[in-house]
Parts: structure tokens; C-alpha cells; sequence
């Protein structure tokens, strides 16, 4: 459990840095640094949280969990200079 809310913590981290360089300097960059982690804890809010109303059943939550870490990692690569 604690390796999962680390890799949670990441994803999160991950996606604020992509929002931060992907919009142009300004006041946008805030919007996206805080709206692009915001997309993905709604996201894994609904499907894979534990606690959710909706919580996806066993193989596709893995499927999901896969698919928004992914996403997370993919978003570091242009960071990899």
C-alpha cells in the first residue's frame, strides 16, 4: 500500500511538471500545472480508488491503474533532456 501511494504521489508530480512545461510562460502555466494533476486524481477518483462508487472491477482497474501511471511516465519523457 505504501509503494502504491508513493507511485500515486509520482503520478501527480509527474503530471504538474508536464502542465508547468507544456503551457506558455505566463499565468497559464499555473492553470495547467494545477489542472493537469486535477484531471487525473478525478480520474482515478471515479475508476480505481479504493473508496469510489464506480470502482472498476479487477482486471480493468489494473488496466486503468496501467494506463494513468503510464500516462504519468510518458509525460517525463519530454523532461528527459
Amino acid at each position: 500500500m505504501t509503494l502504491a501511494f508513493a507511485l500515486e504521489l509520482a503520478l501527480l508530480g509527474a503530471f504538474f511538471v508536464w502542465g508547468v512545461s507544456a503551457a506558455p510562460a505566463g499565468p497559464l502555466q499555473f492553470v495547467a500545472g494545477i489542472g493537469a494533476p486535477g484531471l487525473a486524481i478525478a480520474a482515478w477518483g471515479l475508476f480505481p480508488a479504493p473508496r469510489s462508487e464506480r470502482r472498476l472491477r479487477y482486471p480493468w482497474r489494473i488496466g486503468a491503474e496501467a494506463v494513468l501511471l503510464g500516462l504519468g511516465g510518458i509525460s517525463g519523457l519530454d523532461r528527459a533532456d
